[in-house]
């Protein structure tokens, strides 16, 4: 550029070409002026060049300050969405440990409300005492649950469950050799029928055959799971040897039980149980269901955890197998008179059909009404029979008074002399008659005694230390451990309930691993011969255990003593077989824990009318004539009674 400067000519002389020559000069401009205009965006490119090289501000730096803002703003909004995304997981986290949380919650309150307790079922249906609790009769038919279903005063209803033949199923049935039942049901539409109702009454199966267990406790398991029945489940069985050295029943049923339910009724059924000395003698080699005590214990672990044992030893002792009389009941009277005596009417005008069926009866007359009837009927019966055994006795006697007389007794009538020959036959036949039955109970107290030397089995210790169920301490006690024909063996000279008879129920127990309630049934006819403090020592081991009194039995003043000083109204319950004898009345948590305890009932009575003066004379001697004669029945009864079941009397000397 500075060549190109020195070397352009002065204007002078463009002035002077101009002038000389117009034509030329005019090119020679244009030239000069592109070559200007190349020199200029020359100029432009080396600025622009050196711009770029110094870092002047310009229009690019601008630029790149607006692209620095935007990411920056990205890594701003990137940061922010991190923070986000860290906060919602952490929030999720949250909210799914609190779900996990919510789902375990739920099903332990599931697993909790098929969980029943004494407390619990109590609380359920707003008792406040064990022995407030009652029991229905057990049921067999539809018609025998819709009643029990109805019942306001009743809480629990009983079902017996043993197996029918032809299906080979759980029934309700009181016995594997029993009948059924018309209209008997399955234990499946028994359990149907009572989920379909609805109804928040609780359920006690007693079982009466070792086939039954386990089809039963699924089909109750099942129900329970699927939310059907929410009530309380109690399941009851005998599964250790009881006084006297008695098997339980589930223990002795023989093989061709089944066989039994499609003979006749009337024919008499093998009994509930056996002892040893019993079974070596009637049934040497009999063939028996095989059991396991353990078997009940763990079919109810496996499928209703949630439910009540009642386990038991076996009581089949004499007393045990009384039933009430109910000839002279207020009940069968009232039934009598109320209720029966339209049906009465149409049978005997239109008569009696083929196997006993009332016809002309119509829905008029339920099944418990005939029942009824053909109770009172064996009572006159009965009754006919010990007229003509107390007019043969009285015969007798008048002839061996005469006979005594010498020569008085040839003043007599001659016709007396038939009667005299009859009360002779009469008194040969039993005399012949006792001397078979003391022979008979001489071999069976002879084989007792022979089974009882035979075992070598080590005798339980009777004390209250054994309570802890403690393992067993060597093989042969392993093998005998839930032995119950080694238990019976043990336990023939046993009385009354003890540590004996129960030691095997808590050691089973306590092998099992069961953490439920338990319930212990025991005999009120057994219970005055039971070891002081027993009971008390026997519900201590567990804070669930409790009492069941069962039986009918005499509620005389031992008895209710006993009762009040070994057992409580809070942990005590009274079954529905629990019943006064000889009458059969249902005994009530008032007779047995709240009334006074008097020696003459009688006494009292009229103490109590005489004092307040309530009533009119007449009132008060009618009550005291019906007291007059429920105390002859019982006086009766009591001395038969003790008589029957070879019980000596209490001496007072010895303070017991």
């Amino acid at each position: 550029f500075a060549r190109m400067a020195s070397t352009r000519p002065h204007p002078a002389v463009f002035i002077a070409m101009s002038t000389g020559a117009d034509a030329p000069s005019q090119e020679l401009r244009d030239a000069i002026r592109a070559k200007h205009r190349l020199v200029e965006k020359m100029k432009e490119s080396v600025v622009e060049a050196s711009d770029r090289s110094t870092g002047t501000p310009g229009r690019n730096k601008i630029s790149f300050a607006w692209w620095k803002a935007l990411l920056v703003s990205a890594f701003v909004a990137l940061c922010v969405v991190a923070v986000q995304q860290a906060a919602t997981s952490d929030r999720v986290a949250e909210i799914r440990a609190n779900m996990r949380a919510r789902a375990r919650l739920a099903a332990w309150e599931h697993e909790e409300k098929k969980r029943w307790s004494s407390e619990r079922m109590l609380r359920h249906f707003g008792l406040r005492r064990a022995s407030s609790l009652r029991f229905t009769e057990p049921v067999y038919t539809f018609a025998d649950l819709w009643d029990a279903v109805r019942d306001p005063d009743t809480h629990v209803i009983t079902v017996e469950v043993a197996i029918d033949a032809p299906t080979a199923r759980p029934a309700v049935r009181t016995s594997t050799y029993a009948k059924p039942e018309r209209f008997a049901m399955s234990l499946d539409k028994l359990l149907t029928s009572f989920a379909r109702f609805g109804s928040n009454k609780g359920l006690r199966f007693v079982f009466r055959d070792p086939r039954a267990i386990a089809p039963a406790t699924r089909a109750i398991g099942d129900r329970v799971d699927d939310g059907k029945i929410a009530s309380p489940i109690i399941l009851e069985a005998e599964v250790a040897a009881g006084p006297e050295g008695y098997l339980p029943e589930m223990s002795v049923i023989a093989g061709d039980a089944l066989e039994w339910q499609s003979k006749d009724a009337g024919e008499a059924r093998p009994p509930r149980s056996y002892t040893l000395a019993q079974l070596a003698n009637a049934h040497p080699d009999a063939d028996f269901v095989p059991f396991d005590p353990k078997e009940l214990v763990e079919a109810a672990k496996r499928d209703v955890p949630g439910a009540i044992l009642s386990l038991s030893a076996a009581t089949h002792v004499s007393c045990a197998r009384e039933q009430p009389i109910r000839v002279d009941s207020r009940i069968e009277k009232r039934l009598i008179k109320e209720q029966l005596l339209k049906g009465l009417t149409r049978v005997k005008r239109f008569g009696q059909k083929r196997g006993g069926m009332l016809r002309g009866a119509g829905p008029d007359i339920p099944p418990m009404f005939v029942k009824a009837v053909a109770r009172v009927k064996r009572s006159e019966a009965a009754a006919k029979v010990a007229a003509a055994h107390a007019a043969a006795v009285s015969a007798a006697k008048s002839a061996a008074a005469l006979a005594g007389g010498g020569g008085d007794a040839s003043d007599g009538d001659e016709g007396d002399a038939p009667a005299s020959a009859a009360g002779g036959d009469e008194r040969r036949r039993r005399i012949l008659q006792l001397d078979t039955d003391m022979s008979a109970f001489a071999a069976e107290e002879a084989a007792k005694r022979a089974a009882m030397h035979e075992t070598d089995l080590d005798e339980v210790e009777d004390t209250a230390g054994d309570t802890a169920g403690d393992g067993p301490k060597s093989v042969s006690e392993e093998s005998t451990r839930h032995d119950v024909r080694a238990q019976a063996a043990r336990l023939t000279d046993q009385r009354g309930y003890g540590w004996r008879t129960h030691r095997a129920i808590v050691d089973l127990v306590h092998d099992a691993g069961w953490d439920g309630d338990v319930y212990f049934p025991m005999h009120a006819c057994v219970m005055p011969r039971t070891d002081p403090g027993f009971v008390r020592a026997l519900l201590d081991v567990s804070f669930g255990n409790a009492a069941m009194i069962r039986g009918p039995a005499l509620l005389t003043k031992g008895l209710r003593l006993w009762i009040l000083e070994e057992l409580g109204a809070a942990r005590t319950f009274l079954a529905d077989d629990f019943a006064r004898l000889p009458e059969g009345e249902p005994v009530t948590e008032k007779e047995v824990f709240l009334d006074p305890v008097t020696e003459n009932p009688e006494a009292t009575l009229e103490g109590l009318m005489g004092g307040d003066g309530g009533g009119t004379g007449t009132d008060q001697a009618k009550v005291v004539r019906g007291w007059k004669e429920t105390l002859q029945n019982l006086k009766s009864f009591t001395s038969n009674y003790y008589h029957r079941n070879h019980i000596q009397p209490l001496d007072p000397a010895d303070g017991n």
